[in-house]
């Protein structure tokens, strides 16, 4: 053997060496959840680890199962949890890397945002926005919300004009650089046989950067990738045809503007769960991404970056181009009136109540005149015969005083099989005249009343 030619212990470590240099190439990154409470943003990573294979250690002995993740409704500032990275190019081969996902709920936790966006991890990161397709009105309020806080933590890192120029360069270059992918019969992903050299590659990389981007793309480009990913996806599929057509055509456009990509999901479903975690690796890591795009199906949207433009998106929905363009999305997508609203309760005023503040009610005085002429009738048919009984009630301008005083009446002039219905008006009636502390009736007067009641007695 020649002294020139390695032994077999060299070959082995030069093996070990080179296993070592392809896991580095696998570093930890990290993923960004913004979205407000209820979109499903716990419940969608809780149903990313088994697609990821990820297993998570026990922390203590007794627990019931490794392998669940401990965030689900949580109620700490923030959640951390993360999963493994499958190399997707090669499936027998471990990249012992894992993506870190931070989540924030609410706007108001943006000063948490600097122990997730670092200058030296902001490079390494994808923000993900996700939406609830069962609110899709509020979609343009969120994702402006979002952004803007996003923009505004960028500004505060004060990043060095080149390293964001690098950041945005590789944002363009992911738009740029998308192509659909061809598959087999198989569904896998077909490998193409042209082979050109690193130089070749740098000259067409070149080329593309020259082109200009098409019309109304990467008008914003924030130098982070981004991905809008609306969950829930099952019950769009069950909304109104039309409202959902105008809901995809406003997230196309605006995922155009700053070169994100978009995704519809349904944890319940487990729709396009897989097709995310996927993208997710191909951009931040580079994987061949093997997914078609899908702009048709509703409940299964996928449209990675670079895979629309403003041509497609009329073309594909030209039925409602002109009305999407010519009025803000407010005015089309509206907040629904629920057929389970509960409808406004009517409560009716207690008699006894509505009585005392018809009297009491000083600042009407036509009401208090006509309940002391009603009264005044009451008081004339006590001091007329007591055999026949009856009374002739004044008109007054109140009718609801007036059908009070025939009530009264009536009772009084029931016979004995009415007695007890009888008595218990009269005891209503002594009792609200005998705590009376209005003083617009004479004490004549209310001794009258209690003469009345003593005869029918």
């Amino acid at each position: 053997m020649s002294s020139k030619e390695p032994s077999k212990k060299e070959n082995l470590w030069n093996n070990i060496l080179n296993e070592t240099g392809q896991k580095n190439k696998f570093q930890n990154k990290q993923v960004l959840v913004l979205g407000t409470r209820g979109t499903g943003k716990r419940t969608l990573i809780d149903s990313l680890h088994e697609i990821s294979q990820t297993i998570y250690p026990k922390i203590r002995s007794n627990e019931m199962q490794s392998g669940k993740l401990r965030i689900a409704g949580s109620v700490s500032a923030l959640d951390y949890v993360y999963l493994n990275v499958k190399n997707l190019d090669d499936q027998d081969e471990d990249t012992m890397a894992k993506l870190g996902f931070y989540i924030i709920d609410e706007e108001t936790q943006s000063q948490l945002l600097p122990i997730v966006l670092k200058q030296n991890t902001v490079k390494d990161t994808l923000i993900t926005i996700m939406l609830d397709l069962s609110e899709p009105w509020t979609f343009m309020e969120q994702l402006d919300k979002w952004i803007e806080m996003i923009t505004n933590h960028l500004q505060s890192l004060q990043i060095n004009l080149e390293t964001l120029d690098q950041m945005r360069a590789k944002v363009e270059k992911l738009f740029r650089d998308y192509k659909e992918p061809v598959l087999d019969s198989d569904g896998k992903l077909v490998k193409s046989d042209t082979q050109i050299s690193p130089e070749e590659e740098a000259e067409l990389i070149k080329l593309k950067s020259s082109v200009p981007l098409p019309e109304g793309s990467l008008t914003s480009n924030l130098g982070i990738p981004i991905v809008i990913l609306a969950n829930k996806s099952d019950l769009i599929a069950q909304s109104n045809d039309q409202q959902s057509q105008i809901v995809l055509y406003y997230l196309r456009k605006y995922c155009l503007q700053y070169g994100a990509s978009l995704v519809f999901t349904s944890s319940k479903n487990q729709e396009s769960l897989e097709i995310y975690y996927e993208y997710m690796l191909h951009t931040l890591y580079g994987f061949k991404n093997k997914n078609k795009s899908e702009i048709y199906t509703i409940d299964s949207i996928f449209i990675p970056s670079g895979s629309d433009n403003l041509n497609l998106l009329k073309q594909s929905n030209s039925t409602i181009f002109e009305q999407c363009d010519s009025k803000p999305y407010e005015e089309l997508v509206k907040r629904p009136t629920s057929k389970n609203q509960r409808q406004e309760e009517v409560v009716c005023e207690d008699e006894q109540e509505f009585l005392k503040n018809l009297v009491n009610d000083k600042s009407n005085p036509e009401p208090i005149q006509s309940a002391k002429s009603s009264i005044s009738a009451i008081l004339q048919s006590g001091t007329s015969s007591t055999s026949t009984r009856t009374v002739n009630p004044p008109i007054v301008g109140n009718q609801g005083t007036t059908s009070v005083a025939k009530f009264y009446q009536t009772l009084l002039n029931q016979p004995n099989d009415a007695r007890r219905l009888r008595e218990n008006a009269e005891r209503d009636l002594q009792q609200r005249v005998g705590n009376s502390t209005n003083n617009y009736f004479r004490n004549d007067e209310i001794q009258q009343v209690k003469d009345i009641i003593k005869k029918q007695n």
